[in-house]
């Protein structure tokens, strides 16, 4: 024989039900209107089923708005004073280019278009916040290229130029063929900290060496 319970007992273990829920929205720290959520998928799933929680907040949280901004600007401004040290003839092609975050020291970057018959096809500016950081770059790129080398190399040719007004020692400078194929002058300027490069899939490494030892600005100023 079938036993069916009063209507003050069904009450009765509604509440005690919901009673043990609510228990569980505080052991689980849930908002109290994940309650309702809670007690639907235990019905569905029956008295034996197990509800699925939500996932936990990730414990970091974003940076404040002010100093997001403040981040936006110093890269801003980091941004236009290396286009001022571009040479005048192409300053306007240039435009800010994602940093290379595993280079220490990299503060600004930006890539330029000088445009015209044997020109290269872009010419790249890397500000450094100190000669140290500049010169672990310069070697990361140019490393495999020797003194006394050729341009038409794989590894390439390196060494250092001079001002010519006073023959002191301006930077260091490698010529050579990357990875990609492509054709790469590069430079460094130890007083300004700017790493350039010259890249060209057109030229070679020899004409892109003639291009930044003629007559023409390459720049950094």
């Amino acid at each position: 024989m079938d036993h069916n319970p009063s209507p003050l007992a069904r009450v009765t273990e509604r509440y005690k039900k919901l009673d043990r829920w609510a228990q569980w929205a505080t052991i689980l720290a849930l908002p109290l209107t994940a309650l309702a959520t809670l007690a639907s998928l235990a019905a569905l799933g029956g008295a034996t089923g197990t509800a699925s929680l939500p996932p936990s907040p990730p414990a970091t949280s974003a940076p404040p708005a002010s100093t997001v901004a403040t981040q936006a600007g110093t890269a801003g401004s980091g941004v236009v004073a290396l286009k001022s040290h571009a040479p005048a003839s192409f300053a306007s092609s240039c435009r800010a280019q994602a940093a290379d975050v595993e280079t220490a020291g990299l503060t600004a970057a930006i890539v330029c278009v000088p445009g015209g018959d044997n020109m290269p096809g872009s010419v790249q500016y890397y500000q450094y916040s100190d000669p140290a950081d500049m010169n672990t770059a310069f070697e990361n790129y140019a490393g495999g290229a020797s003194v006394g080398g050729s341009c038409g190399d794989q590894p390439g040719a390196r060494g250092t130029y001079n001002l010519r007004s006073s023959g002191a020692t301006l930077g260091s400078w490698a010529c050579y063929t990357d990875s990609l194929n492509r054709s790469v002058m590069m430079w460094t300027n130890n007083s300004l900290n700017i790493l350039s490069m010259a890249l060209s899939t057109t030229q070679t490494p020899q004409q892109l060496h003639d291009w930044f030892f003629g007559p023409t600005d390459p720049g950094p100023d």
